[in-house]
């Protein structure tokens, strides 16, 4: 859960600090593209136990 949060909160400060569509297409694919953190995050969900989840 604590790594959910820090990566929403990086997510959330890296698309504010974005003034230009071409840097918004870098964040999004760096947090929830095909290998982003967030995607990477919830591919992990499956491994974990079910009070884990």
């Amino acid at each position: 859960m604590e790594k959910l949060e820090e990566i929403l909160n990086q997510g959330l400060s890296a698309f504010e600090a974005t003034d230009n569509p071409a840097d918004l297409d870098q964040v999004k694919s760096r947090f929830i593209g095909k290998n982003g953190a967030l995607t990477e995050l919830l591919k992990g969900l499956g491994k974990l136990s079910a009070e884990e989840r």
